[in-house]
C-alpha cells in the first residue's frame, strides 16, 4: 500500500515548504504571490493517480504525486481581505487530476469557514501559515492528550487521537502528543485498523511522515490544524500537515465507543 520515498522527494517536500517561508509579521496580504508560476512549473507532466484521498492509504500510497501537484497548485494561493483565494477552476488548467485538485481546493474552502465564522485568524509564520482559533484554551496536560499508541488496544487508540484532533495546536509536531510515534515496530510508517460496531464502520490511521526521512530534524509531522470532512455515511476527523498530508485519521470514531 505504502511504498519508500527516495530522498528526492524528501528534500521536495523541504523546499516546498520553504517556498512559503521568509514571512514575517509584517508580510503584505500578497505574501503567498510572490512565486513566478511560469519558472517554477515550467513542465506540464500530467500529475493524478486514482482512488479518494479521504482514504489516507490512498494519498500516502502516492505521495511523492500528490507533493509534485500540491506544489503546483498552491502557486496559485494567494490571501486577500484575510481569506484564501485560488484562481484556478479546475486540474485541468494545471494539469493535475481532479481528485486531486478536489481535494486541495476543498481543504482551503474548509479553512475558509473557519476564518469566515470568526472563531479563528489566519497567522503568518517563518514557514507558511496556520489558522488558529480566536480564542485559544489552556492546553490540556500532555499527560491527558495521551503519550502512547498501543498495539491492538483500538478504542484507546482512538480515544487518544481524538483529544489530538481537538487539542492539538498548530506547530507543534505530532510526536510531541504520541510519544511513541519515531517507534518503528510500531510505525512503519503507519499504525492503522478498520472494523464494524453495530453502528457501522469505524477505523483509525496514524502516520509518522518522518518514517522516510533521513534529515534528523524532520519537520514533516508539523502540525497545520484538523480538518473534518463528511462523506455519505464517512465523518472523518483529520491532522494535517503543512501539505495537507493526513497525519491522523479517524472515521466515524463515535461507532467504536
Amino acid at each position: 500500500m505504502k511504498r519508500k520515498l527516495c530522498d528526492l522527494v524528501w528534500i521536495s517536500f523541504v523546499a516546498f515548504t520553504m517556498l512559503l517561508g521568509g514571512c514575517s509579521e509584517n508580510v503584505q496580504e500578497d505574501f503567498l504571490n510572490e512565486n513566478n508560476i511560469a519558472e517554477m512549473y515550467a513542465d506540464s507532466v500530467f500529475l493524478g493517480f486514482e482512488g479518494d484521498l479521504i482514504y489516507p492509504e490512498v494519498i500516502w500510497g502516492n505521495v511523492d504525486t500528490y507533493l509534485r501537484a500540491f506544489e503546483r497548485m498552491n502557486a496559485y494561493l494567494k490571501l486577500k481581505d484575510g481569506v484564501l483565494v485560488w484562481d484556478i477552476k479546475n486540474g485541468g488548467e494545471l494539469n493535475i487530476s481532479e481528485n486531486i485538485f478536489d481535494y486541495i481546493t476543498g481543504w482551503w474552502s474548509r479553512q475558509n469557514e473557519k476564518l469566515n465564522s470568526g472563531d479563528y485568524k489566519l497567522e503568518i509564520q517563518e514557514n507558511g501559515y496556520c489558522i488558529i482559533p480566536t480564542k485559544i484554551k489552556e492546553e490540556p496536560l500532555k499527560s491527558r492528550v495521551g503519550q502512547f499508541l498501543i498495539r491492538g488496544q483500538h478504542r484507546y487508540n482512538v480515544n487518544i487521537l481524538v483529544q489530538v484532533y481537538t487539542n492539538a495546536r498548530p506547530g507543534n509536531s505530532l510526536r510531541y502528543y504520541i510519544e511513541n510515534l519515531g517507534d518503528p515496530s510500531l510505525f512503519s510508517p503507519n499504525l492503522f485498523y478498520g472494523s464494524s460496531s453495530s453502528y457501522g464502520r469505524w477505523s483509525y490511521n496514524c502516520d509518522n511522515a518522518c518514517f522516510y526521512s533521513s534529515v534528523i530534524t524532520c519537520a514533516h509531522n508539523e502540525i497545520l490544524g484538523s480538518d473534518s470532512d463528511l462523506r455519505g455515511g464517512e465523518y472523518w476527523e483529520k491532522v494535517l500537515n503543512r501539505n495537507g498530508l493526513p497525519l491522523v485519521s479517524i472515521m466515524n470514531s463515535a461507532y467504536c465507543q
